[in-house]
């Protein structure tokens, strides 16, 4: 999404707005209109298996691109960022994993212990953490 050729095929598909527009839907398509449904289907099995707390895994896959990617992708297009070493996409995934596991954690079990693999986390939508 933030790579050479994506941010190359993204300042086209802007440059292509007022002619046919036709690269920004194809773009659209098959990228977000695809992954984002993958994206959903696997929150929505974690879900079922108890291993996260999510009532609508379109919103919730909508949450963690938003938390994995941000304005990435814009400060790239618009050549105000050079593309991320290795180091700094892993420590941006793992800090996105890490929020979205605070905001969608498996709600605890009787006697304190949680459904899922996330021992002592707890939904925290809607509150303050610590």
């Amino acid at each position: 999404m933030t790579g050479d050729k994506a941010v190359a095929l993204n300042r086209a598909a802007a440059g292509d707005v007022n002619d046919t527009g036709t690269l920004g839907q194809s773009i659209a398509q098959f990228g977000r209109n695809t992954i984002m449904p993958l994206v959903g289907d696997l929150l929505r099995t974690a879900s079922r298996a108890g291993l996260i707390a999510c009532d609508d895994p379109a919103e919730a896959a909508d949450i963690y691109i938003s938390l994995l990617i941000g304005d990435l992708q814009v400060r790239r297009i618009v050549g105000v960022l050079e593309e991320l070493p290795r180091a700094e996409i892993e420590q941006r995934s793992n800090r996105a994993f890490t929020l979205f596991l605070r905001l969608y954690a498996a709600s605890p079990c009787p006697g304190g212990k949680t459904a899922g693999p996330f021992p002592g986390r707890s939904s925290h939508r809607g509150t303050s953490r610590p």
